[in-house]
């Protein structure tokens, strides 16, 4: 799956509002203090319904007020916690809009104040309290608003059950760019998000219950149930590098868990897959001669199976944006056989296939909106599909497809397959790239 910027997801104009708070904002410090104030103006629910399909967002809009002269705003944007009630860009999960040569910004004369969307919450885990900020850059310093709750009431969590499968996974923390550790919060929201749509918590129409649940794995050598910090910085270009980078002793054991890698992730500079940056990719997963599902990968016992098939890779770069909670659901569902709902797929009928090229032509007016080939409008909402979309469940042929993996694939923790601990971690040289398995990109 590939990463869009937050910039092609936010509001093209400013949009008034009749309503606004009367918090008072966090402002640059000095002795010349700016008179430029910043506050949440309100929450608005946009609600998207088609073929039985009924889900809302929450539209989130900041209200400015008197910049000074020369004063320019750089960033406007909002950050968002779920354990944090004072959220930071530098902490927390944010939605951030460059608006330096933006028309509505550069051309604003601030005679009036102006009110502008900051965010979009769109994958809101109903019952959990989400605490909001609206943040703001300028040419002077950073402003935030105060902190705002919002909850999303239209549904009930699900039952929470255990599922016919339970897979562990171990998240191998690599240090951000900055040299500081990911935020455990947003690992947190990752796995959460993942079991939430795995499970059809929303209970949507025409998406089922997979049967599967992911979780961290509490094995000996972990330095917390789950995690695995690696305390040395890497640089990983995606398509340049190679696995090689990867020590055996960072792996967990990967007939008893899933390994998640969280590290930056560089993109080559000619890299053009839906936009110019990577939120993650893995393998198709590998299957004994003769069982392969359609477009998925040979186990070859030759080679050392760690790595073969290393796990899931997230980019540490792009996890702090708001847009960006599904990454971890999305990535294991490649991990476990899934496609793109936009790559024509004959094994999953039951799974709306649209041209991705026409809803990027007409990007501006569908958003959430997918046109199908017979020109049927439905909301997407599909773990599998791209940018705007609700990214909250599976297809009972996607299910299909997922628990096949688990019944078949000898590379899978957790599965009915799975290689034994010794035929796992034989210590043999990594595969040679000519080699290399097709990658499932985000």
């Amino acid at each position: 799956m590939k990463f869009l910027k937050n910039l092609s997801l936010l509001a093209a104009g400013a949009i008034l509002l009749t309503a606004c708070s009367d918090d008072t904002p966090d402002t640059p410090d000095g002795d010349d203090v700016s008179t430029f104030e910043i506050s949440i103006s309100g929450f608005i629910d946009d609600n998207y319904a088609a073929d039985g399909l009924d889900v809302t967002v929450q539209a989130v809009y900041m209200h400015g007020s008197a910049l000074p002269e020369g004063e320019k705003i750089l960033t406007w944007g909002c950050v968002s916690s779920v354990v944090d009630d004072e959220p930071t860009v530098e902490t927390a999960r944010a939605y951030l809009l460059e608006v330096e040569d933006d028309e509505t910004f550069t051309s604003w004369d601030w005679s009036e104040d102006l009110y502008y969307r900051c965010a979009t919450l769109d994958r809101m885990i109903p019952g959990v309290t989400y605490y909001v900020r609206g943040y703001v850059k300028t040419t002077r310093g950073e402003y935030y608003t105060s902190t705002v709750t919002t909850k999303a009431e239209w549904s009930a969590p699900g039952a929470g059950t255990k599922g016919e499968y339970e897979v562990p996974i171990v998240f191998n923390i690599f240090p951000l760019e900055n040299g500081s550790e990911m935020p455990e919060e947003i690992l947190d929201y990752l796995l959460d998000w993942a079991n939430f749509t795995y499970e059809n918590a929303l209970a949507l129409d025409g998406y089922v219950d997979t049967g599967v649940r992911f979780v961290l794995a509490d094995l000996p050598g972990l330095d917390a149930p789950g995690r695995r910090y690696i305390n040395e910085p890497v640089k990983y270009t995606y398509g340049v590098d190679e696995y090689d980078f990867l020590r055996p002793e960072w792996f967990t054991d990967i007939t008893k868990a899933v390994n998640v890698w969280i590290l930056p992730i560089g993109t080559p500079d000619d890299f053009d897959y839906y936009g110019d940056t990577i939120a993650g990719y893995t393998l198709s997963p590998f299957f004994y001669p003769g069982e392969e599902l359609s477009s998925t990968n040979t186990y070859d016992s030759s080679e050392a199976p760690m790595y073969q098939h290393p796990g899931v890779f997230l980019n540490s770069r792009t996890l702090f944006g708001m847009r960006n909670e599904y990454v971890l659901a999305h990535e294991l569902g490649h991990f476990l056989g899934l496609h793109h709902v936009f790559e024509p797929f004959e094994d999953c009928e039951d799974t709306p296939y649209y041209d991705r090229s026409v809803y990027l032509q007409y990007y501006d007016d569908l958003g959430y909106m997918r046109m199908l080939p017979d020109e049927e409008f439905v909301v997407s909402a599909n773990v599998m599909d791209y940018q705007e979309t609700f990214g909250a469940g599976f297809t009972s042929q996607q299910r299909d497809r997922i628990l096949y993996t688990l019944e078949h694939s000898p590379l899978v923790a957790g599965g009915r397959n799975t290689l034994s601990s010794a035929d796992a971690s034989r210590s043999a040289q990594p595969t040679p790239k000519a080699c290399r398995s097709p990658r499932r990109v985000i």
